[in-house]
């Protein structure tokens, strides 16, 4: 048995063809995605209703009232997969101000009526169970024109609108239309005000499901919603030197290194969280050009911009709610990406880049990053060898994922009859970083060093 059709096909029959596609999984299916979201309404009929009809289909396997409060059942069918279904909600005026209304479900509303709560036009389409699309707010041809627009009368009621405006844009490369930017500006104000938790889910999403993030950085543009985050709109018009830049401004090469990050993440299969980590390095890796551009000898210049840049990128990451496990790594990768300016790489170098890049990132990530980095250059974009060459040196060092093996520890301290204490640490840094330099190679070789460290009360 074909289990989801079979249940569509019961649904279908009990509720008298009033059950309908709608949201995220209609709006995919015309780009061509397979949702895992399955989001049903139901019109005519009550929670309660939905519920008794929903147990008495076989292939449900479970059926979660949980989410009664909100009128939607959740449902789960014996082949895994999951549903929500339902009952089209409407807002109720409890006041004479604009957020002074309930929300209360209503059976009686029309498909078109309940269509109008949605936020964007796209997301207003429905679909019948027989696969007409049903279109009251033109959806189908913005998506046509790439357009993203909103709809209904409360949109300005929720400032997440914006940031949903933005990861919307980046997923499905969609530009604002003019009034839907003006109601944006309106209500962007607020968005700081929200929780972490939603903001992060906004960007996340940006980040984790889209082949061109670009489009959402443009959106904040566009809507003027960047001036939320001083960090990347103090990149817009920052001239670069047009030798290496001749793509534009600071603001212009992110949104190319941006997309040239979500390429090499798509290419090389990332997984879920180095995805994330490597797209935000690729956002926050030139913040420090607001700080160090400056003319030399009649060329632009931004010297120290990679280490410049750690305050703001951490001001960034907290203002758009990234887990705490994401900021380190990431601080990391914008540090360490000029590292390799030069074009030579040693043995040594390489070890103490894994030493400070593999203890919460890789130097897979660092090579993606600089690999982005060179190629969102416009005409001077080229690959840079330089990273096949490190990953070559890490890979004979056998610090490709983790930061070099320290040769000496404490407790050949101990055999060598000290004592711990303060003295130990000294000792074990000291030759971690002659381990580092090549100067030390094998553990007889730390041995020798320390005792005559000793002896010449070095520690």
């Amino acid at each position: 048995m074909n289990t989801v059709p079979f249940f569509l096909e019961r649904l279908n029959e009990s509720f008298q063809n009033k059950a309908f596609f709608v949201g995220g999984c209609v709006r995919d299916k015309f780009f061509g995605y397979d949702s895992k979201d399955i989001d049903i309404e139901v019109y005519g009929h009550d929670f309660d209703a939905i519920c008794e009809v929903v147990k008495g289909i076989p292939v449900v396997q479970d059926v979660f009232e949980c989410g009664k409060s909100f009128n939607v059942v959740k449902v789960r069918l014996i082949c895994g997969a999951d549903l929500d279904i339902a009952v089209p909600r409407r807002e109720v005026s409890t006041g004479g101000g604009h957020k002074d209304y309930v929300i209360l479900p209503d059976p009686s509303m029309s498909p078109e009526e309940a269509s109008a709560r949605r936020d964007f036009s796209m997301n207003a389409l429905m679909e019948t169970f027989d696969g007409e699309i049903i279109d009251f707010h033109n959806g189908v041809q913005d998506l046509k024109t790439q357009r993203l627009r909103a709809i209904g009368n409360s949109f300005l009621d929720d400032p997440l609108r914006v940031l949903r405006g933005m990861q919307f844009a980046g997923r499905f490369g969609l530009r604002v239309e003019e009034h839907t930017a003006y109601l944006c500006a309106l209500i962007s104000g607020r968005v700081l005000a929200m929780s972490k938790e939603r903001i992060w889910g906004e960007w996340e999403k940006l980040l984790s499901k889209s082949d061109k993030p670009s489009f959402g950085i443009q959106f904040l543009e566009d809507t003027g919603a960047i001036v939320l985050y001083p960090e990347l709109s103090a990149l817009d018009g920052l001239r670069q030197d047009p030798t290496h830049h001749p793509e534009g401004c600071v603001l212009t090469h992110t949104k190319m290194v941006l997309d040239e990050g979500a390429r090499i993440a798509l290419k090389e299969n990332l997984e879920h969280q180095s995805r994330v980590i490597l797209l935000l390095a690729c956002i926050c890796h030139d913040f420090g050009k607001a700080l160090t551009t400056t003319m030399v000898d009649g060329r632009i210049s931004c010297h120290g911009h990679a280490e410049a840049g750690s305050e703001m990128t951490a001001a960034f990451l907290d203002s758009i709610g990234a887990p705490a496990a994401l900021r380190e790594p990431v601080s990391q990768l914008c540090q360490h990406h000029m590292d390799l300016i030069s074009g030579d790489v040693t043995a040594k170098q390489v070890r103490k880049l894994a030493n400070k890049i593999n203890r919460s990132s890789s130097l897979g990530l660092l090579k993606h990053l600089i690999v982005a980095d060179n190629l969102g250059r416009g005409s001077a974009s080229r690959y840079p060898a330089v990273v096949d060459e490190m990953m070559e040196l890490a890979k004979a060092e056998d610090v490709t994922n983790t930061a070099p093996k320290p040769l000496l520890q404490g407790r050949d301290l101990v055999r060598m009859g000290l004592k711990q204490g303060p003295m130990f640490g000294r000792i074990l840094n000291d030759v971690y970083e002659k381990q580092l330099d090549g100067q030390i190679c094998s553990l007889d070789e730390a041995v020798e060093y320390v005792a005559k460290g000793l002896e010449n009360n070095q520690y």
